[in-house]
This record gives C-alpha cells, sequence and structure tokens, in this order.
C-alpha cells in the first residue's frame, strides 16, 4: 500500500462521512503570519509590563534627575518605541 493510499484510508477510518481535503497553502500561510503577530504582540506586551514595573520601582528623586512625572510613563514609551512622534529633546 502506498503512503498516499494509507493516509487517505486513515482519513476514511476517522471520518466516515467526507475525506477531509489539506488546508490550502496559502491557508497555512496566512495563519502562519496571524501565529507570527500574535507572538510579536505578546511579547511587546510584556515588554511594556516590565518596564511599567521597573518605572513604578523609581522615587521621586529619581524621576526629578530624570526630569520625568509619573503620570508620562506611557508617553515616553510610545515615543521610545515608535508608536508616537518624538517630542522631547535628547540631551547628551
Amino acid at each position: 500500500m502506498t503512503v498516499a493510499a494509507s493516509s487517505t484510508r486513515l482519513l476514511a477510518l476517522h471520518d466516515r462521512s467526507a475525506l477531509v481535503a489539506a488546508p490550502e497553502p496559502m491557508a497555512l500561510a496566512a495563519l502562519a503570519d496571524w501565529a507570527l503577530a500574535a507572538i510579536d504582540e505578546w511579547k511587546q506586551r510584556r515588554r511594556l509590563a516590565a518596564a511599567r514595573r521597573e518605572f513604578a520601582r523609581l522615587g521621586p528623586a529619581a524621576l526629578r534627575d530624570l526630569a520625568m512625572s509619573g503620570c508620562e510613563f506611557e508617553s515616553y514609551w510610545a515615543e521610545a518605541n515608535g508608536q508616537a512622534q518624538r517630542t522631547r529633546r535628547r540631551v547628551g
């Protein structure tokens, strides 16, 4: 028995009502793209959460030294990650 015949037989045994067709290559590519985008989004959210925790640990003196206030974290994060236009000057 060939591999194709045995796989067809297995599909028929699994679902006697109809043979299941193989997914389209484009559908698999779209699924892979979606999965990679979801993983990237998850990683970005983890980085944001970690940065937010570190920022929350800064005391008033450290924030003053950085010329920041506690409510500016989201704005700084967006600028640093290219999600918003840079409005702050870099001094250095």
